[in-house]
């Protein structure tokens, strides 16, 4: 029975390859220093529990040593995105390498397993310059104002397995002037989800209390009073959820 179980977990070992994040971090972080990511060899790992990695098939591992990086599906620029503030500097300079890396620019709009691009988990942390480093990056990406505008709009309205984009993410952490610039870049993103059924920037907004927030999608409102989304979950409106904050929004 002992061999059995040895002998699967022997089967396991050869199909899997471990890839611990905070080791690709560091390597990440070296990277930026010298002016080579792409090309970066895999850091060796340490001997960890298998839940502190992802296992991932060799032959997709070796696709790229960017992507995949975490139990969620992360990508190396999903973690520099939701990096912090601390050495700021260094992890703009990082996505920078990064996305200019040949085909790494597809990571830009490459989902984790939960659907978040890396935007998502840039405005989710609160990461305002990182915000914009990206949103700078896939203009750049485009050949034409109008292509730049157009590559530029469906990643900020590419939403999650929620249902959400980034903006839900900024209102989540309760951010004015991150919220301001993504709307100032897209307005169309107050109109999420345009199905009629989810979770609205503006009720979120509402039901977290985050008056000031609520006021600049008023503003918004008066411009396309009839493209805005007001839904909830459940059937429910921003009307709903002031209720139950208990104060009055509207």
């Amino acid at each position: 029975m002992a061999m059995a179980s040895e002998g699967k977990a022997n089967i396991i070992s050869d199909q899997y390859a471990a890839v611990s994040s905070s080791s690709l971090c560091c390597s990440l972080l070296k990277a930026s220093r010298t002016g080579d990511c792409q090309h970066q060899p895999p850091p060796r790992l340490p001997t960890r529990p298998a839940d502190h990695y992802q296992l991932i098939p060799r032959d997709e591992h070796i696709l790229s040593p960017l992507t995949w990086l975490t139990y969620q599906g992360d990508t190396a620029l999903h973690m520099v995105a939701a990096s912090g503030s601390d050495d700021a500097e260094n992890f703009l300079k990082s996505a920078d390498i990064i996305c200019r890396s040949g085909r790494a620019m597809e990571l830009l709009v490459t989902p984790n397993w939960n659907g978040d691009t890396p935007l998502h988990s840039a405005a989710t942390a609160g990461n305002l310059a990182m915000v914009r480093k990206l949103i700078h990056l896939r203009k750049c990406t485009a050949d034409g104002s109008a292509a730049a505008a157009a590559a530029t709009a469906a990643m900020l309205r590419r939403e999650n397995k929620s249902g959400e984009t980034a903006l839900h993410g900024a209102i989540r952490f309760g951010s004015v002037n991150m919220m301001r610039e993504l709307l100032e870049e897209d307005p169309e993103l107050v109109c999420v989800p345009r199905s009629g059924t989810g979770t609205s920037p503006l009720y979120l907004a509402v039901l977290l209390g985050h008056t000031k927030i609520v006021e600049e999608i008023h503003k918004v409102i008066a411009k396309a009073p009839n493209r805005i989304s007001f839904c909830g979950p459940d059937g429910q409106t921003a009307m709903h959820a002031a209720v139950l904050r208990g104060k009055v929004f509207f």
